[in-house]
């Protein structure tokens, strides 16, 4: 059994003759906490992308991606539309 970062697994791998099967097991990312971002810097992040060329669409799945928070907030900041509280 081998364990180590993929880069050196390789290494390790065209060092020498493997036999049989290679199963590979690969960790997630960790989970990380989004950052708070203010309303008004979602819409002015999102608009940016629209103003470059960016469908609102794909400003607000990218800026969700960038940011971690979930598309519905992203897209209610960048419409001004209230999140709905339960």
């Amino acid at each position: 059994m081998l364990r180590g970062p993929l880069g050196e697994l390789a290494g390790v791998a065209a060092a020498r003759e493997l036999r049989g099967e290679i199963t590979l097991v690969v960790a997630g990312a960790a989970a990380t906490v989004p950052t708070p971002v203010a309303p008004e810097q979602l819409r002015a992040l999102v608009d940016g992308r629209v103003a470059a060329g960016s469908t609102r669409r794909d400003a607000v799945d990218a800026v969700t991606a960038e940011t971690g928070l979930s598309r519905k907030a992203v897209y209610a900041a960048a419409t001004g539309a209230r999140m709905p509280t339960h």
